[in-house]
């Protein structure tokens, strides 16, 4: 079979997920690409885990964050005025993300989509076509995402689906979050 490429792929949400779903099995193989956000087989055993829940009451918000590293786990959270859920997300990864040393492995778990799929998928897209999504407007939130695509290239970032203990973890943080506000 041979493959060529096709102009229009960028942006194209299906052709994204097939180059998602490739670049999971190159890195399953032993290749250099990261794995898609849907399992956390992937996921290296020293790998710092992350399990991060947001929740906005108007345009105030709190989040509530378990950093699991092998030396044992903490937890951290924080508020915030004058924000969205997605903004916030974003927010409390850039904060988590930059209290790793470069290099570092991580699995960031969490039940935000906009994060997790603009992180591992949209990101790449955005970038080829000058931060602009593929209707032609411009990426919301735009000078956190940035940051975020800066951090992702000095760390080995996965986000894996939130399925099994990831998804109790979650809804356990879920709760404390409640308690913030």
């Amino acid at each position: 079979m041979n493959w060529h490429w096709v102009k229009g792929h960028a942006g194209n949400e299906w052709n994204e997920r097939v180059d998602a779903l490739a670049s999971a099995e190159i890195a399953s193989r032993g290749g250099g690409a990261a794995a898609e956000p849907g399992s956390d087989e992937a996921v290296p055993p020293d790998s710092v885990r992350i399990y991060l829940k947001v929740r906005c009451v108007g345009r105030r918000g709190g989040w509530v964050a378990e950093v699991v590293t092998p030396a044992g786990r903490v937890e951290r959270s924080g508020e915030a005025e004058d924000t969205t859920p997605n903004r916030l997300e974003l927010e409390c990864v850039l904060e988590l993300l930059g209290g790793l040393p470069p290099g570092q492995a991580a699995a960031v778990y969490t039940g935000n989509d906009y994060l997790r799929r603009g992180a591992a998928l949209w990101i790449h897209a955005w970038k080829r076509n000058r931060w602009r999504t593929k209707s032609g407007g411009p990426v919301k939130n735009a000078e956190l995402w940035h940051r975020l695509d800066r951090q992702l290239e000095e760390r080995r970032v996965q986000w894996p689906a939130p399925t099994g203990d990831a998804g109790e973890r979650l809804r356990e943080l879920k709760e404390r979050v409640r308690g913030l506000f």
